[in-house]
């Protein structure tokens, strides 16, 4: 796996990333997962983002703490389509994970479907939050009104 990993890294071709994207799932060390996400996140491609999301996803990935890691990499790509799934993460993570949901959420411009923010809105306000996430909860509240009107 590290051979391939380093092979990519001399030579970041479209083939080369696309390979390591359906790699991300099979490699069984943690740390080569973590070198995988974090190379997707610079040199990546379509295939990266879905298999970043794919793992983002992934139960194993998120009790692993692997998901902190791929929302780091997700930083660079449009992530509007997949606001709902960060949103749950928001709410559902620890500090880091919204933390970084928070950031990836503040980057987007759309186009949302017609309601899709409101349902968000309406979901973040009805969920009991975490007194330490209060901050981000305020921020994503304020980010949603203002996108939705």
């Amino acid at each position: 796996m590290s051979d391939i990993i380093s092979a990519c890294k001399q030579k970041p071709t479209d083939e080369c990333i696309s390979q390591l994207a359906k790699l991300l799932h099979s490699a069984i060390r943690f740390e080569d997962k973590v070198e995988i996400c974090s190379f997707l996140g610079e040199h990546g491609n379509q295939d990266s983002f879905e298999a970043l999301i794919s793992l983002l996803k992934d139960s194993e990935a998120r009790q692993s703490g692997l998901s902190v890691h791929v929302l780091y990499s997700l930083d660079s790509y449009d992530c509007s389509d997949e606001l709902e799934l960060l949103v749950h993460i928001f709410l559902r993570g620890t500090y880091h994970k919204a933390w970084y949901a928070l950031d990836i959420i503040g980057e987007m411009e759309g186009p949302f479907e017609t309601g899709q923010l409101e349902d968000v809105l309406q979901l973040v306000e009805a969920s009991q939050q975490d007194p330490e996430k209060q901050n981000f909860t305020d921020k994503l509240v304020r980010w949603l009104r203002m996108h939705s009107s």
